[in-house]
């Protein structure tokens, strides 16, 4: 059960593959609530829409593989690109000449090639735990190889391409519980030291490697390696050759 329902709602189809979108509120600018990962829905974002379309127009959409989407298998039609062209898509079929994109984990990749390939669609971004390589990622999660086979399932030997078609939703299991447990510590620290929280500004989205975040019908594994876990804000287009050089490597 919802609290309310959309102000309007559909499909947009690229290449075969329908994706679904909700629009709410009626307030300027436009914010568009980007997919994480093919491992949850746009109901991800419920608290925040309920706050943002008191103000704001706020368009959602589930990232394929999840939710209402289709669901195609094969890696091809989970890498990035993909999911920039369903940001687009929706954008068009919204009537939304340019938006405020709000972004958390491989969401923030997908995003950034927005703003570098498509400035004119996009005002800005905001970026929440990125998946994307600005930092070095957490050593923990780079331990184990995410193709080899492993001996262990202890911790994040969890993410691994076998574990995962073996035992998914353990891993989900997991990695939402170490996720939880993750930002509750950041919380505590920050509370400890008394230090204030405040996103940080930077200049360059950039793209690592091939634009992919794997997911349940895919097994490459996501750039960037989840490594910022600093909420940043961008300005679109400031990047983009920085961005295509990443694309061709």
């Amino acid at each position: 059960m919802r609290a309310s329902q959309p102000r309007a709602d559909g499909y947009v189809e690229r290449h075969g593959v329908k994706i679904h979108y909700e629009v709410d509120g009626d307030g300027r600018p436009t914010v568009v609530l980007l997919p994480t990962w093919a491992i949850i829905h746009k109901r991800y974002w419920k608290m925040q829409l309920a706050y943002l379309s008191r103000r704001y127009r706020v368009a959602t959409f589930d990232g394929r593989g999840n939710g209402r989407p289709d669901r195609p298998s094969g890696v091809e039609p989970y890498v990035g690109d993909e999911y920039v062209g369903d940001t687009l898509a929706v954008l068009d079929a919204t009537g939304t000449e340019r938006a405020v994109l709000v972004a958390c984990s491989c969401g923030a990749l997908w995003g950034r090639i927005v703003a570098a390939d498509h400035a004119q669609r996009c005002t800005g971004i905001v970026s929440i735990s990125s998946a994307v390589g600005l930092v070095p990622g957490h050593p923990e999660r780079q331990v184990f190889g995410f193709e080899d086979h492993l001996e262990t399932t202890d911790g994040w030997a969890k993410y691994n391409a076998h574990y995962w078609r073996r035992s998914y939703r353990e891993f989900l299991e997991y990695f939402s519980r170490s996720a939880s447990a993750s930002r509750t510590r950041r919380s505590r620290s920050r509370t400890a030291s008394g230090g204030a929280w405040t996103p940080t500004r930077r200049r360059s989205p950039t793209r690592t490697g091939r634009s992919t975040c794997a997911g349940p019908n895919g097994s490459s594994r996501p750039a960037g390696g989840y490594g910022s876990c600093t909420p940043t804000w961008n300005r679109a287009g400031s990047a983009a050759p920085a961005a295509r050089r990443a694309r061709a490597e």
